[in-house]
């Protein structure tokens, strides 16, 4: 796969490879939880009428949650809980069964989980069995990486057979943009994909 062959590339660049495991999978949660109130409190109900449906059900959502502080809580309990983990993995990591005090530099991982789609499609509301809430459940790996307070980067890793990008996404610890910046780039200058996209 696109993803593997980026992998070996890495590798052959000199980097230690080890596989990471973190559970994302409230984040989504978290994510439409906070993403809701901003909407709310940036799109007040006059303008929404100008917004696309997608931001306007977002913003109604937020108006709903702002003031129960149930479900406050449970976003913030989520993304804490979120940060605690990837702090304790990037910064003492397991290397064949072995706990090291070596931090890990960058977490390379797919963008998304799911092939490539056409660009006439505003956002996946099924894929295979799967169906999907709403607009961004699709995106929940990305949208869950976005709440870590890490720097982040999407660039392309491959193509599908009809021409779509594959993505591969960069994460770095706290105040590492810039070399999150140079690895992306340097990944792009050995492989051209960008051109193609």
């Amino acid at each position: 796969s696109s993803f593997s062959s980026s992998v070996d590339w890495f590798r052959s660049q000199g980097c230690e490879i080890s596989q990471a495991h973190i559970s994302l999978e409230a984040g989504p949660d978290a994510f439409l939880i906070l993403r809701a109130i901003d909407f709310a409190k940036v799109h007040n109900k006059r303008q929404r009428s100008m917004c696309k449906p997608e931001i306007q059900w977002n913003a109604e959502l937020g108006d709903e949650i702002i003031g129960n502080t149930e479900i406050l809580e449970r976003g913030w309990s989520i993304l804490k809980r979120m940060r605690h983990q990837i702090d304790s993995m990037m910064n003492t990591y397991s290397h064949n069964g072995n706990n090291t005090s070596d931090p890990i530099d960058f977490l390379i991982t797919p963008t998304v989980f799911l092939p490539p789609f056409d660009a006439s499609i505003r956002y996946l509301s099924r894929f295979e069995s799967k169906q999907f809430g709403n607009y961004i459940d699709w995106l929940a790996f990305t949208s869950a990486v976005s709440l870590l307070n890490r720097p982040s980067i999407s660039v392309p890793c491959g193509m599908t057979a009809d021409g779509l990008p594959i993505g591969l996404q960069i994460i770095a610890n706290s105040h590492r943009d810039l070399d999150v910046i140079r690895l992306a780039s340097l990944f792009e200058s050995a492989h051209q994909f960008e051109s193609l996209v």
